[in-house]
């Protein structure tokens, strides 16, 4: 783009133009309660996620925003050349990348031009001493 024109090296009837950005959602401390109280404070790990998302299609899910995996949505019975449908309802359960902390964050980042839209997260997660 140059002085707000755009020049496309072949002849185009219809495009679409935008400037990237990265969307962050980045949680409270969860506190979901151990066995013996808070988990407030705790060291913790979450191993598994479930995301309900609503027509969504993207995103990556970690414990901060450097450390991330991409939010899962194709099952076995899509074909590999076609894009998966958006989603509207419950993720599968999937791998949650982090480790062992006190902080307990879940960070959300969508970084491509696809819809995502979080209505809850539902993490494991076990806590220790």
């Amino acid at each position: 783009m140059t002085n707000g024109s755009v020049t496309f090296p072949t002849a185009t009837a219809r495009a679409q133009l935008g400037l990237p950005y990265t969307s962050t959602l980045a949680t409270q401390r969860i506190d979901a309660g151990a066995t013996d109280g808070t988990a407030q404070g705790k060291t913790k790990r979450y191993h598994q996620i479930v995301m309900r998302l609503y027509a969504s299609l993207g995103g990556k899910v970690g414990p901060d925003a450097t450390n991330t995996d991409y939010i899962l949505y194709r099952s076995l019975s899509d074909y590999m050349d076609e894009v998966p449908p958006v989603l509207t309802g419950d993720t599968d359960k999937f791998p949650y990348p982090g480790g062992y902390e006190t902080d307990g964050r879940i960070w959300v980042l969508a970084d491509q031009p696809l819809p995502l839209t979080v209505v809850a997260m539902y993490p494991r997660l076990r806590t220790e001493d």
